[in-house]
């Protein structure tokens, strides 16, 4: 048993559940054990079916990579150019410098991110993809089948996908990758040392070059401070961890002050080390050596069978590709998958271009489903390349990423040999196959309650983003940024979603303006909900996000916020958000009054301002707000403080922290 992955996965889950509990960020700790459980679980519970139709579940691999191929095109093509024009047009996208420069650096890039949020998570799935394809021709070419000419097009396809990812651990873990696959396949040893050279020299051609030699550089710099920070905070647990997916909120404390802003380790090891302690990252390692012992091919490269297990009953295909296009169907025009790159697409026409979608999926589906599968050995470098990555990148928190890798080691698993599956790690009884995913469906059920509890968070997160957008045009419109036209779709929209809240609310939400109205009660229903299980700290982030525009926008009436803040900073202590914007609360209460009230206002932003402060020392803006709540205060000694270490950081801190207008 201690040789199976089964076991080891099962523990390790168990052990993130439990750190789920201590989370500082509990939603989205609970959203990452459940998107584990079950991603882990369903291809495991359908291996029996996997194992009779391997084919059909390798022609729907190859066609997601051939989606996510056309979905990169129209990056190119027509997002990119599409997401310059609307910086240039709408003011509110640049508001915030910070934001401003990550839209135009995306803009200017030349890394394409698919369907994935980041370059470097869409590179971990086309590297996971790269040795199916390759394999999948290789087989091709051996037998001369006709298809490989077509497979070999899309293998250099997946290569240039591969290359404009800009990933470079990505290109280094294939590399590497590949030359230990050489010394597997290659039968004389002096062709494994060939292999082998080729690869060494084909590293050194790449650092030859000084654009890519410095990109490595700061791409590796960038880590080691990330990893430095992992190391401080596992040395403060080194047993349990500070809770899963804490990193985000204890980072900024121990960060070097040349560091950048980070939510992840960007190496899984260590970020399990961080959030759920240092047995738990051994645990997961011994996770990782069950499953690539599983898939291990053997010296020679092994052919699957490639034909059905004939005592199976023969699958009705076109009811499958029927059920392929209602699923695609039900995710481009309900969920919304894509949606916002089918409307910049040409002529406007999202219900079309949806429609082509399925039309060219489903077509190559059915073509793919008659390939070859490809070696044994592909399924173990696939698994190999990707765990080489995540030793420089965080893709495995990445839903996309886990749920593929988990149908590609369970294809690897079903094509074994006849003779040795009783002996598969996971091949045990069906009933106790089921226990997994049952497992996951009752903990998503869990939290399916909790979320239908806040009623409908996902509908108020819109909402709030909505109301957020609708405020801050306001203050443009006031600034005289946006045009007449504009002004009038800010105005006609706050005063729906004003409607709507007193529609909701009745005569409590009624106040001297619609702005008003619009960001109390936005206010009311994200404190309340943001506390409601699992606690989803993204809300009370964009609380203040709304408070803080409402008070710029309302300075005479920011003193109906107050309860807000207050409440947000005792129910979310450790959220850096919440206690900078009570401070910068406070401070602006301060300076509209005086005497003894004022002087109280001042001491609270003081010491809110020294908890941010404490929290993130090397960011220098907060440090400039300590120093204006201690000038009102009349403390002198902090002001002195804090501007000799403001110009001790000022050299070194990263262009993130630096000083920016006070606006």
């Amino acid at each position: 048993w201690w040789a199976r992955a089964l076991p080891w996965g099962a523990v390790f889950l168990v052990v993130a559940a439990a750190s789920a509990w201590a989370s500082p960020v509990p939603a989205k700790a609970w959203a990452l054990v459940v998107g584990w459980a079950l991603h882990l679980a369903a291809p495991l519970a359908l291996l029996p079916i996997i194992r009779r139709y391997p084919q059909l579940v390798l022609a729907g691999l190859m066609t997601g990579m051939v989606g996510e191929l056309v979905v990169m095109g129209g990056q190119v093509l027509w997002e990119r150019p599409q997401l310059a024009a609307t910086l240039l047009s709408d003011p509110g996208l640049t508001a915030d410098q910070r934001v401003a420069d990550q839209l135009n650096v995306r803009v200017a890039s030349w890394r394409l991110e698919g369907s994935f949020l980041l370059a470097n998570t869409l590179a971990t799935y086309v590297l996971l993809m790269v040795p199916l394809v390759i394999g999948c021709w290789w087989y091709c070419v051996r037998q001369q089948l006709t298809s490989r000419w077509t497979v070999g097009i899309l293998v250099w396809l997946v290569i240039g996908a591969l290359i404009m990812t800009g990933s470079k651990a990505a290109w280094l873990s294939a590399v590497l990758a590949a030359a230990l696959t050489a010394v597997i396949c290659l039968p004389r040893w002096h062709w494994r040392l060939a292999g082998l050279s080729f690869a060494g020299v084909l590293i050194l051609l790449a650092l030859a070059i000084p654009s890519l030699r410095e990109r490595l550089a700061g791409s590796a710099a960038v880590r080691i401070d990330y990893w430095q920070a992992a190391c401080t905070l596992i040395a403060e647990r080194p047993l349990t961890g500070h809770g899963l997916d804490s990193f985000e909120n204890a980072y900024p404390r121990v960060k070097s002050p040349k560091a950048e802003e980070t939510v992840l380790v960007h190496q899984e090891w260590l970020q399990t080390a961080v959030d759920m302690g240092v047995p738990a990252a051994l645990l997961l390692s011994i996770w990782w050596i069950a499953l690539l012992r599983s898939l291990w091919p053997g010296r020679k490269i092994q052919e699957p069978q490639q034909h059905h297990d004939p005592s199976s009953a023969q699958i009705n295909e076109r009811a499958v590709f029927i059920m392929l296009a209602l699923m695609l169907a039900f995710a481009f025009f309900q969920v919304g998958v894509l949606s916002s790159s089918f409307h910049v697409y040409p002529g406007n026409m999202p219900i079309i271009w949806g429609i082509l979608a399925i039309v060219l999926l489903v077509s190559c589906a059915w073509w793919l489903r008659q390939l070859p599968l490809p070696p044994r050995l592909s399924y173990w470098m696939a698994l190999f390349a990707v765990l080489l990555h995540v030793q420089a990148d965080f893709s495995l928190h990445s839903m996309q990423v886990v749920g593929v890798l988990s149908w590609v080691v369970c294809l690897g698993l079903a094509v074994r040999p006849a003779h040795i599956k009783d002996t598969l790690p996971l091949a045990i009884p069906a009933w106790r196959v089921q226990i997994l995913p049952l497992a996951g469906m009752l903990l998503l059920l869990c939290v399916t309650i909790g979320v239908i509890a806040t009623a409908l968070r996902g509908d108020l997160r819109l909402q709030a983003q909505q109301a957020e957008a609708i405020l801050q045009r306001l203050r443009l419109g006031e600034e005289g940024q946006l045009d007449p036209t504009q002004r009038e779709q800010i105005v006609n929209a706050l005063h729906y979603m004003a409607g709507q809240i007193i529609a909701e609310d009745g005569e409590r939400a009624i106040a001297p303006d619609p702005s008003e109205t619009l960001a109390v009660g936005m206010l009311r229903r994200l404190v309340s909900a943001s506390q409601s299980f699992p606690a989803d700290s993204d809300l009370s982030f964009l609380a203040v996000t709304i408070a803080g525009h409402f008070q710029r926008l309302k300075p005479e009436r920011m003193t109906v916020v107050t309860p807000f803040l207050e409440e947000l900073v005792s129910v979310w202590p450790q959220q850096l958000s919440c206690v900078h914007a009570l401070s910068d609360h406070y401070f602006r209460l301060a300076q509209t009054m005086t005497g003894e009230q004022a002087r109280t206002l001042a001491r609270q932003a003081q010491s809110f301002a020294h908890r941010a402060v404490v929290m993130y020392p090397t960011h220098l803006p907060f440090r400039v707000q300590l120093i204006r709540a201690a000038q009102l205060t009349g403390d002198q000694v902090t002001v002195s403080q804090q501007q000799a270490e403001i110009k001790r950081l000022a050299p070194l801190v990263h262009p993130d922290n630096q000083l920016h207008p006070i606006r």
